[in-house]
This record gives structure tokens, C-alpha cells and sequence, in this order.
């Protein structure tokens, strides 16, 4: 080559040259393009990640927190734990009492969130609101001085759809990831918990991501998912018996379900006494699941499903039989065929019925498993079969 080149100068310069296109050989080289800046991870100093409350909720990242309309979420997210945070009770790494600072989009502050403030014993010298809608994520930068300047460790947004731009598709995944992630930046610049109420779409499912309303992209950027269901063990007509679980954690073990409940109460300030809700809590429940919670029956629902269970047994006493021929039979007899497949899975997960087919074409074929008798310990015959595939 008839030109010597500084390689000691080209690589400690930012930038570098990139091919103009594919059909430029000759040349090689383009136009001059800055590189990317970098962090190089010896200059990291790793730090041990802090809790609001011990694994549910982390300081400096985003935790959504969920569940269906009026089961008390804005109750215990905007007043109870916000009130604990106030008076520096919760079981967490702060070292005292912290500001909140709450965006509202639904409930008044006036005859709504203040009072149920007042009602659990929140330190209102402690507490901001922000009185207008947010822009998120246009208003990220002026939330950020606001969290700063009054020392908030708690941002609660409430709810989050109601502060997301006209422009932001929230079931669209690049979209709602675009949305969040300064506000996850500004969790992580100040150090604060950023939680984010959410509501479940109206699937019948016993997954939590797939219950989320919206795109996928709003579960998976927070880093802790907390849920709000009513007791799927609380006695018929009982509305104020709930379950806080935790369906999600990228920085800790899941903490066990809690109990609690929704119980009215008065506050007076003045001359004015209001009725508000207030929260009781009860005991932990590790032996709650996430799909029991999620994919819970009414009473009505449930005395369906044991008609449907009792009908399916009585028709496959004599035998196997196809599917379609089950679901037509039951359709006549008034069994809607949902109301038929939850009857067949509840069977079948108690390894009493088994559903195949002979072959890919083949249709799904209905059998009940025998089962073995209760006077022999040690049964040694009797057919038990295998689960199978789902119809």
C-alpha cells in the first residue's frame, strides 16, 4: 500500500467508517458515522438492590400493580400503602418515614382519595398529589424534578392508561415498552418505587401474563407484578374478602399471598364525616396459586359445572364416546359445551377421565379412567389409562 495508517489513532477516535453499500467494493468506505457510546463493566460498581416492601415492591424499578375493577386495588395501592410509607411501617430497607407523590386519573381527591387517606392513618404532610392528567411519556422530565424536590420514594399512577398519550398504542408492544421505559429510567435515576395500576382484560384464564390488559410489553418492563383478586376461599356472598398475590419478580422470590379485606369505615374532619373503605389484613396463604385466583367461578358458575360434571359421568357410564356427539347431547339437554369441556377438565385433572384420538384426523374420544377400589390397599388390577391430550 502506498499510504501508512495510524491504526493507534483510528481506534482511539469515536468514530469509524461504514461501507456506503453493498455495490461500493472498490471503495470499501462510506461516510464517517459516530460510534455507540458504551459502559464498560469494569467501571460498574454493583450495588445490592433495595425494597419499599420486602420483595414485592423495589425501589428504583417499575412494579405493576393489577386486578379487575372495584376489588379495592386504588384502596390498597393510594391508602394503605401509601399510608404505611408515610409513617415509615413498611417491611422495607427505608430507614423511616417517606413523601408520596400520587397521579390519579379516576378518583377525586377531594371526597375520594384524601378520606381514605385520612382513614388509614396516612401522614398527609407527607403525601403530593399531582392534580392534572400526566403525559407519559412527555411529562416524564418534569415528574422526575417533582420526585426529586419533594423527596418522594413512592410514585403511585393510577392508572396507567388513563396517563399514556393519544399516541401511544397500548396494545402494541414496541409502543407501550417506548411508554414505559423513561419511566422506568426515572425509578432508577431516583431511586424511587414507580407503581403503575393496571387492570385484566375480561379472558377466562389462569395466566397472569395473558390476563393483563394490553400488550404483553406492560408485563414484562415492570419488574414485580402484584395481583388483587377476590378470596377464591371466601363463603358465598361474601364481596369484601380479597387476596393480594404476587404473580412476577425479576429481582426477588415471590412473596407469599395475603389476605385481607375491605371493610367501611367514617372518617370526620370537621363538620364533614364520610363513609370510606379501609383496609384489614388477615393471614398469609402460600397455598393459593395464581391460576385458582385468576380462573375463579361464581356460585351460579359452579353449580353449572357440577351438573355438567354429574350429566358427562352418567354418559360415559357405559363406555367411551366422541367428543362432538357429547357436547351435541349436552347442548340438548341445556349444557352450553363450555359449561361441558370445564366439567371434562376438572375430571380430568383428577385422573378420572382420559381424552385421545386413534389418530391426527381422528376425532377426540371421551373416557372415564376406573378407578381403584377403596377397600384395597394395594389394588393390582383395574385400569387407570393415561391423561392424554386436551380436546
Amino acid at each position: 500500500m502506498s499510504e501508512a495508517f495510524d491504526l493507534d489513532a483510528l481506534a482511539a477516535s469515536t468514530v469509524r467508517r461504514l461501507p456506503s453499500s453493498p455495490t461500493s467494493p472498490a471503495t470499501g468506505f462510506g461516510e464517517l458515522v459516530a460510534s455507540m457510546e458504551t459502559v464498560r463493566a469494569s467501571t460498574v460498581t454493583p450495588r445490592r438492590l433495595d425494597y419499599l416492601w420486602r420483595d414485592r415492591v423495589p425501589l428504583g424499578e417499575l412494579t405493576l400493580w393489577v386486578g379487575r375493577g372495584g376489588l379495592g386495588k386504588t384502596v390498597m395501592l393510594a391508602a394503605e400503602l401509601t399510608a404505611r410509607a408515610t409513617r415509615g411501617e413498611l417491611d422495607g430497607d427505608l430507614d423511616g418515614p417517606t413523601s408520596v407523590l400520587i397521579a390519579s386519573g379516576e378518583d377525586a381527591i377531594d371526597h375520594t382519595l384524601v378520606p381514605r387517606l385520612y382513614a388509614a392513618g396516612a401522614d398527609l404532610e407527607r403525601v403530593e398529589f399531582v392534580p392534572d392528567l400526566l403525559t407519559l411519556p412527555d411529562d416524564v422530565d418534569k415528574l422526575r424534578a417533582t420526585v426529586l424536590e419533594h423527596g418522594c420514594r413512592l410514585v403511585v399512577v393510577d392508572p396507567l392508561s388513563a396517563h399514556l398519550d393519544s399516541a401511544v398504542d397500548s396494545h402494541r408492544d414496541a409502543s407501550i415498552r417506548r411508554a414505559l421505559s423513561p419511566l422506568a429510567g426515572l425509578a432508577h435515576d431516583t431511586g424511587a418505587a414507580v407503581v403503575a395500576v393496571a387492570h385484566l382484560n375480561k379472558a377466562r384464564t389462569g395466566d397472569l401474563y395473558a390476563a393483563v390488559s394490553g400488550s404483553a410489553g406492560l408485563f414484562n418492563a415492570a419488574r414485580s407484578v402484584l395481583l388483587v383478586a377476590p378470596d377464591p376461599d371466601a363463603e358465598d356472598g361474601d364481596d369484601t374478602s380479597r387476596v393480594l398475590l404476587h404473580g412476577k419478580s425479576n429481582t426477588s422470590k415471590l412473596a407469599p399471598a395475603r389476605r385481607f379485606q375491605v371493610v367501611g369505615t367514617t372518617v370526620t374532619v370537621g363538620e364533614v364525616t364520610i363513609e370510606v373503605p379501609r383496609i384489614e389484613w388477615g393471614e398469609e396463604a402460600p397455598e393459593l396459586t395464581m391460576a385458582s385466583v385468576l380462573d375463579q367461578a361464581t356460585a351460579e358458575e359452579r353449580s353449572e359445572a357440577d351438573d355438567a360434571e354429574a350429566w358427562l359421568v352418567a354418559a360415559l357410564a357405559n363406555g367411551s364416546r366422541h367428543a362432538s356427539n357429547l357436547k351435541a347431547d349436552a347442548k340438548r339437554d341445556g349444557i352450553a359445551t363450555r359449561t361441558l369441556e370445564r366439567a371434562a377438565t376438572r375430571l380430568k385433572e383428577r385422573g378420572q377421565l382420559r381424552r385421545y384420538r386413534d389418530g391426527f384426523q381422528a376425532p377426540y374420544t371421551w373416557e372415564l379412567i376406573a378407578q381403584p377400589r377403596p377397600s384395597s390397599p394395594n389394588p393390582t388390577g383395574g385400569e387407570y389409562g393415561e391423561l392424554g391430550g386436551a380436546a
